[in-house]
Formats: C-alpha cells, structure tokens, sequence
C-alpha cells in the first residue's frame, strides 16, 4: 500500500491518521504525525500545529510548550497569510473554513488563557523562537526540528 502522489490527499490522509492516532491516545503516533503537518502549507499546518499545542498544555501539562506553539503558529500564521498568491479568499479561507483574522483572534485568546496559567499579563513574544529553532521538547529529549 502506498500513499497517493496528490499532496491534498496525502494531507487529508494524514490529518485522519492523526485524529485517529489522538482518539487512540496514541500520543507519540499522534504527535508524529502531526509535526509531519506542520511542513505542509499553512492550512493544513495550522490544524496540527494546535492539536500539538493542546496536547501540550492538557496531556503534556507543559503550559510553557503550549504557549511556544501558540506564538510560533500566531507568527506563522501572521507572516504566511499575506503572502502572494495567499490571499484570505476563497481558496485560503476555505482550506481554514475561516478567515485568517478569526484564526488569529481564536489564537490569540488561546495565548491569553495561556499567559493567565503561566502568571503572565501580556501576549508577550518570548519562547516563541525556542519552539521554532528547537529546543528540548516535553519529554525532556533534545528536538532540532523544533516541535
């Protein structure tokens, strides 16, 4: 058996593995796959890029690591959304089934109840790079692929 060629249909395959794998309570096939999304264009990376922020912060219990994906997916988000030919039309908005201002208002919520949890007052930026560039990752192991 071997995955389509079709990107689109790799990703939507991916994406049912990785619900499936959560439903499981499969963690470490889950976050697998999910940091796999997280190389695919924005759309499908934004979806993985929260369900690893929740596993973070409600299995993991590591509020910090939810928090550094919350900023580093807001930035993300914020630098690829205006990118030529990435527009928040139809075909951008229909890939998130919302635009990309909902998303960053959905997120930056997110970040806020975060900051509350971790004893911060601001959307602050911080830890935002040490999820990008790879830091140790939730279980304690060295992670240069960042996430």
């Amino acid at each position: 058996m071997s995955l389509s060629r079709d990107p689109a249909e790799q990703d939507a395959l991916l994406s049912h593995l990785g619900r499936l794998r959560k439903r499981m309570r499969d963690w470490p096939a889950a976050l697998e796959v999910w940091r796999r999304l997280l190389e695919r264009p924005l759309p499908v990376a934004l979806a993985a890029a929260v369900e690893i922020a929740k596993y973070e912060e409600h299995t993991a219990r590591d509020v910090e690591r939810a928090r550094s994906v919350t900023l580093a997916l807001i930035e993300r988000l914020e630098r690829e959304a205006n990118l030529p030919g990435m527009t928040a039309g139809e075909e951008f908005e229909g890939a998130l089934r919302q635009s990309p201002s909902a998303w960053l208002e959905r997120l930056t919520h997110r970040l806020r109840r975060l900051n509350r949890r971790s004893g911060r007052d601001e959307v602050s930026r911080a830890g935002a790079a040490d999820f990008l560039f790879g830091q140790e990752d939730s279980t304690g192991e060295e992670n240069p692929e960042g996430v």
